[in-house]
């Protein structure tokens, strides 16, 4: 058996990705027998496609056929329904949208980019934010996430994906200073240490135990009080480590945050912090742009 179907036919990978992934628009990226990278996005009847339980797995992978699957990513959005085309493009159908930071890098500097994560997470547990968040080793780098059920439902009736990027924003632009002196220090040629704030309508993050689309990586979850002792081994496929109870949140416990970042945070500028500066660049891609081709993070 290929080892990358074996690795998803896994009880534990399968009930982590399923976890993770349940309301939220699926894509599958796979290779075909010529090696071309290939991404599915909807089930043979048109519909978003959908992964609720580890026996969708199963049934992708039956339905790959010959295509070998290779990365599984989730929206950062979660919907009320997933059942048409047209769901994906009505805003109201938008339930709550995961508040998220990505820190990339170089394995050569993984140092750094613990290092950066940790001021991430620093600000976040000032703001009231700690039993709600979870890692992920995104391959070159850590997905930092707030649990969205952290953030009451009456809040996330204002707008999903505007309460997320608010919140995002906010809180790299309290640490600005602080990420871009780590970033000044990344000396990698192959990729430079960068944080950003790229949350829009089509953003996608790797699943949790997912294999990386390149590196033959894991994307393990990782408890923030373990981040100092993480190592690369901790994501090779054939023993990776991860942590069991990344889904565990205090329900209201980001809401103070969001209030905030919401007062705060009028406009669609966003902010990156990368080796040269740290800078407020071009707004982002609109929320209300419609939606097509995924866009990865990590």
């Amino acid at each position: 058996m290929d080892p990358s179907i074996r690795h998803y036919l896994r009880d534990d990978v399968g009930r982590e990705i399923s976890r993770f992934c349940s309301g939220r628009w699926v894509a599958a990226e796979c290779y075909s027998r010529s090696g071309r990278r290939v991404f599915y996005r909807y089930r043979e009847d048109g519909a978003p496609l959908t992964i609720s339980e580890p026996a969708d797995i199963k049934r992708l992978i039956n339905r790959l056929g010959s295509r070998k699957l290779r990365t599984i990513y989730g929206s950062a959005n979660i919907y009320r329904k997933l059942e048409r085309k047209e769901d994906l493009s009505a805003r109201e159908n938008i339930l709550m949208s995961t508040p998220s930071w990505d820190v990339d890098g170089s394995l050569d500097e993984i140092h750094l980019i613990k290092e950066a994560a940790k001021i991430m997470i620093e600000a976040l547990r000032a703001e009231g934010v700690e039993k709600s968040l979870y890692l992920i080793w995104s391959g070159r780098g850590l997905h930092i996430h707030v649990n969205e059920r952290a953030i009451s439902e009456e809040i996330w009736r204002r707008d999903p994906l505007r309460v997320s990027f608010a919140i995002v924003e906010y809180v790299l632009r309290k640490v600005r200073g602080d990420l871009t002196r780590v970033c000044e220090k990344s000396k990698a040629s192959d990729r430079r240490l960068k944080i950003e704030n790229i949350i829009d309508v089509q953003r996608v993050f790797t699943a949790p135990l997912s294999l990386h689309r390149e590196l033959d990586l894991v994307a393990v979850t990782i408890n923030p009080d373990d981040l100092d002792g993480f190592e690369l081994e901790w994501a090779e496929p054939d023993r990776f480590k991860y942590w069991k109870d990344w889904h565990e949140l205090e329900e209201g416990e980001a809401d103070e945050l969001a209030m905030k970042a919401l007062e705060q945070v009028k406009g669609d500028e966003r902010t990156k912090a990368h080796a040269e500066r740290a800078e407020t660049s071009a707004p982002i891609a609109s929320p209300t742009r419609p939606v097509g081709r995924f866009q990865v993070m990590g």
